[in-house]
């Protein structure tokens, strides 16, 4: 359902308690990880189609089709000292590089992974919840040995599970 932080970085959303130095930081961390740092207007249009209003748009013109399966995960982080979050997310803490864009969508105390909050991931069968931020859902960065998700399982889980499933 897009991201605040696209809504933030393209000006459609004015007065959020975000200043623009995190939106700058978060809009910078986009480029890294999508690209689009040496095109100022490939980034503009990668965070545009990424808004609130561009999905909702993008979901009434390609309705649900009964015919096609669909299912969400939703990405969950924590920062180091959010306790409930520590107590569903042992270990799980947000990576340095999307800390702003975590702590902007934490302001009105929304779950996220660091990017997209947890309410727009949401579609179809929904199958939980898994402790990683953005980052570590597509293996961006090695956690390490003390990483608490491991991406690679995750999608061969999923992949026998759709296979399970005849898909």
């Amino acid at each position: 359902h897009g991201t605040l932080l696209a809504d933030l970085a393209t000006g459609v959303v004015e007065g959020h308690p975000a200043s623009a130095i995190w939106v700058d930081l978060s809009a910078s961390v986009f480029a890294l990880f999508f690209g689009g740092a040496d095109d100022e207007l490939s980034l503009v249009e990668a965070m545009s189609s990424l808004t609130t209003n561009a999905l909702a748009e993008l979901n009434e013109l390609a309705p649900d089709d009964d015919a096609v399966y669909y299912a969400s995960w939703t990405g969950e982080t924590c920062s180091r000292f959010d306790e409930a979050c520590q107590a569903e997310c042992p270990g799980e803490t947000v990576h340095p590089l999307l800390a702003a864009g975590f702590t902007i969508l934490r302001l009105d105390g929304t779950p996220n992974d660091g990017m997209v909050p947890a309410s727009s991931t949401i579609w179809g069968d929904h199958r939980g919840t898994v402790c990683a931020d953005h980052a570590d859902q597509v293996g961006l960065f090695a956690d390490g040995e003390t990483g608490t998700y491991d991406h690679l399982a995750f999608y061969r889980s999923e992949l026998r599970r759709l296979a399970d499933r005849g898909l």
